[in-house]
């Protein structure tokens, strides 16, 4: 027992319980430590031990208990609560925010606060542990009380945010089925030169704008064969963000009239219904043309795969390479596939081929995804009979080394077996490829072994003065095999990739000490992470600047570099082991990450340019620095949860699309370009 406080009634037990008189006598040894009433009631008086005795009236019967009497303990109240964050400003859409109470002193007795909320229609919150969930705009207040009757008063403000856009109406067409999670729109059945007049209001009608590409005043569009598209980018009150597409469709003709893309047309064109099995759609490129695009139709699911089935042949021609078209042609009834995560939308990058003096690369498909076809697909490269032939996705270069026995479909389906899927014949002086997948095909001049410089303009920048910095990439090769150079690889095709800028640094001040970073494009941003410690090389003496970076590897260049030091007691299911644990902690302790809904981090995982544009952004606090909105040919390739995160993060010039206009979100960012774009954080 304590001593000052209540006590508790002993309870005796007399036998045999039929017994005439049942009466004790209630006694204690100290009197001073505790005293006990004719009912048994204890009351402990001061520390100490006392022994109470109950004895039998009848027959002098006894049981003792030893009472052991503690100090009375002192009461510290509560003097004050505060709240954090206060105020707290809060957008429709966001998840749950926990507020945290300060109750002073910080050795008070009893510190447990009980929240509420004056207006439950605004939001919800945990009585217990100050959760809050936004529900709709407005103002309220949220209060924490002490056991003690001390309060602290939080003023709530949940803003209209982009995330729970209820409508968007478009004066001119119908647009159906809105749901603010569907970034694109589809509307079929136009005609050519038809003119079309739009504005957009949005609901609620707080949203502070909406404007149609760019602009805020009602337009008039003239409509071009093939997919016309425009932007409605609504800016909510919280200032964030969403673009949604519009694609007005007029429908190309299969009937033999020509169908060509060049500057003055629709980049984006659709595969009609009326292409049947017996039908041939033939679209003529102009080798100008680096963005050009085909919508088969909607993936359906299968196991493991997202597929199409094109009923007609397609036939695709690049004008104007050399004295002869590339053609590319896909044979009627071909089923094209793509991995059921990479979230294929349906669409294919129409042929977009690069020259030099040495090579001619084709490149097909989806930037950053592999395509797969049922049947053979025929490539034909004009002037490079005989020349050496190699694939690349991106991260792997593979020679072509299967020699086709003749040039036919139905040879190529018989020869392309047993894992090999492409081959190789001439025909005439023309290179032809059968291949079951689409990437860049590179025809090429082998390189002899001394050339330490490789004909590959690697990436091309304007530089702090204005002026043009163009670098190339080492002739050694880094550590991970699959990674192109000028010995193992062919030359790759020249390309202008304007998706990172590197950074401008002293050579005098950077010590080089990889061994492939001589001639790299990203040697003084990759130079400058390593000398802050924020990342290192490889035992070989390599860095490996285009291998994939993982996302432990990206977060624990990003904790470093920000010297994020807040962590959590949070472990990831597959991060408890892990060398990169620590700073995964950290950014989760930031919010920079948050993981998987089955409680997995995937730290070895390659991050991509979508997931490490929100971290930034995240990491900085970045807001859009424009009221521009940037839209991307892939636009609806990006994650709902990462627009916001690349308008931003491309508005503050941190990040940019590529030279075809197209950001490929889904791309593993490279070791060179996540050290580029990380090194601008501190200059």
């Amino acid at each position: 027992l304590t001593a000052g406080q209540f006590g508790e009634v002993l309870k005796y037990t007399l036998l045999p319980q039929d017994a005439t008189n049942k009466t004790v006598i209630w006694s204690s040894d100290k009197l001073e430590i505790a005293t006990v009433s004719n009912s048994g009631l204890v009351n402990p008086l001061t520390t100490g031990t006392a022994v109470i005795k109950a004895k039998s009236v009848d027959g002098g019967f006894e049981a003792t208990c030893t009472v052991t009497v503690k100090p009375a303990t002192k009461t510290i109240n509560v003097q004050s609560v505060s709240i954090s964050p206060s105020p707290l400003h809060l957008s429709t859409g966001d998840k749950p925010y926990a507020l945290k109470a300060q109750v002073l002193p910080l050795n008070a007795s009893n510190k447990t606060v009980i929240w509420s909320i004056d207006n439950s229609a605004v939001a919800s919150i945990n009585a217990t542990t100050g959760l809050v969930t936004p529900k709709t705009r407005g103002t309220t207040q949220i209060t924490a009380t002490a056991d003690n009757g001390k309060i602290a008063k939080c003023e709530l403000r949940v803003q209209s945010s982009a995330k729970k856009l209820s409508d968007i109406k478009l004066n001119g067409v119908t647009l159906t089925g809105f749901n603010a999670d569907k970034t694109e729109y589809f509307i079929d059945n136009f005609t050519a030169n038809q003119q079309v007049s739009l504005s957009a209001t949005v609901n609620p009608a707080d949203y502070s704008s909406a404007k149609i590409n760019g602009s805020d005043a009602s337009q008039t569009l003239t409509l071009k064969q093939g997919v016309n598209k425009f932007v409605i980018a609504v800016t909510a009150e919280d200032q964030s963000i969403a673009n949604y597409v519009v694609n007005l469709n007029v429908p190309i003709p299969v009937d033999g009239t020509p169908v060509t893309i060049d500057a003055s047309t629709n980049k984006t064109m659709q595969i009609p219904p009326s292409l049947t099995a017996d039908k041939t759609l033939s679209i003529t490129i102009d080798k100008t043309v680096k963005d050009a695009e085909l919508i088969l139709g909607t993936p359906v699911t299968e196991t493991g795969k997202t597929s199409i089935s094109v009923a007609g042949a397609l036939s695709f021609k690049v004008e104007n390479i050399g004295t002869s078209a590339v053609t590319v042609d896909m044979p009627a009834g071909v089923k094209v596939s793509a991995n059921a995560t990479s979230l294929w939308n349906g669409k294919i990058a129409l042929p977009v081929v690069s020259q030099t003096s040495q090579q001619t690369a084709v490149e097909v498909g989806v930037p950053g995804m592999e395509l797969t076809f049922d049947k053979p697909v025929k490539i034909v490269i004009p002037g490079m009979a005989g020349k050496s032939v190699k694939w690349s996705n991106g991260t792997t270069v593979q020679e072509v080394t299967k020699v086709l026995s003749g040039n036919s479909a139905e040879i190529a389906r018989t020869e392309l077996i047993n894992g090999v899927r492409e081959g190789k014949v001439n025909a005439g002086n023309d290179l032809v490829i059968w291949t079951t997948h689409f990437t860049e095909f590179i025809a090429y001049v082998p390189v002899p072994s001394n050339n330490t410089k490789p004909d590959r303009e690697e990436h091309k920048n304007s530089g702090s003065n204005g002026s043009s910095s163009t670098s190339n990439s080492s002739s050694t090769a880094p550590s991970s095999s699959a990674v192109p150079t000028a010995t193992t690889a062919p030359v790759l095709p020249v390309t202008t990739n304007t998706a990172v800028t590197p950074a401008k640094a002293s050579a005098a001040t950077l010590v080089n000490p990889f061994k492939d970073l001589n001639q790299h494009w990203a040697k003084d941003s990759i130079l400058k992470m390593v000398q802050k410690q924020a990342i290192s090389g490889n035992p070989d003496g390599n860095f490996a600047p285009n291998k994939a970076i993982t996302r432990a590897e990206f977060v624990s260049m990003l904790v470093k570099t920000l010297s994020l030091t807040d962590s959590s007691d949070h472990v990831f299911k597959d991060t408890t082991e892990h060398w990169a644990s620590p700073a995964i902690q950290i950014a989760f302790a930031n919010g920079l990450v948050s993981g998987y809904a089955d409680g997995s981090f995937k730290p070895e995982a390659p991050v991509t340019r979508e997931e490490m544009a929100i971290m930034i952004v995240k990491a900085k606090q970045l807001s859009s620095t424009t009221s521009t909105v940037q839209t991307f040919k892939d636009q609806s390739q990006i994650s709902s949860w990462a627009m916001e995160a690349i308008q931003v993060i491309t508005s503050n010039k941190l990040m940019n699309g590529y030279a075809d206009n197209s950001f490929r979100p889904k791309k593993p960012a490279t070791r060179a370009e996540a050290a580029t774009i990380v090194s601008q954080l501190i200059q």
